[in-house]
């Protein structure tokens, strides 16, 4: 969509979007070139028929659905990530075995990678939850 095309180089503007969307891979659907200006009231019909036109496209082809699932998914890994991040410090920092472990550490040299797994395995001895 092209807003503002009162203002001029909006033909030219438009032209470049065409070529460089022509040079691109060929897409299950094509966006249209819509040329609106909101001053003049000129084009906002076209806008919304291509904003339908899109919606339907993504439901009949199953994306909006996928799309969907996908942003639920990383919600989810999101949020149990940031819950693992709290288990993790609250085992590392609490008087948990490797807590203590971390603690008496002055030298510096426990392998993170081991001290992880073993925060994963008191956790799955405790339950996990």
């Amino acid at each position: 969509m092209i807003n503002k095309v009162d203002l001029g180089g909006a033909e030219k503007t438009r032209r470049l979007i065409q070529d460089a969307m022509a040079l691109g891979p060929k897409l299950a659907w094509r966006p249209p070139i819509v040329m609106a200006s909101a001053a003049k009231e000129e084009g906002i019909g076209q806008v919304w028929d291509a904003v339908l036109s899109h919606q339907a496209f993504l439901k009949e082809s199953g994306t909006l659905t996928a799309r969907r699932q996908e942003r639920v998914k990383q919600e989810v890994v999101a949020l149990v990530a940031e819950r693992a991040r709290e288990e993790a410090r609250r085992v590392l920092e609490g008087d948990t075995v490797v807590g203590r472990r971390l603690r008496e550490n002055r030298n510096g040299k426990l392998n993170p990678y081991a001290l992880a797994e073993e925060v994963l395995l008191e956790r799955a001895s405790q339950g996990g939850s």
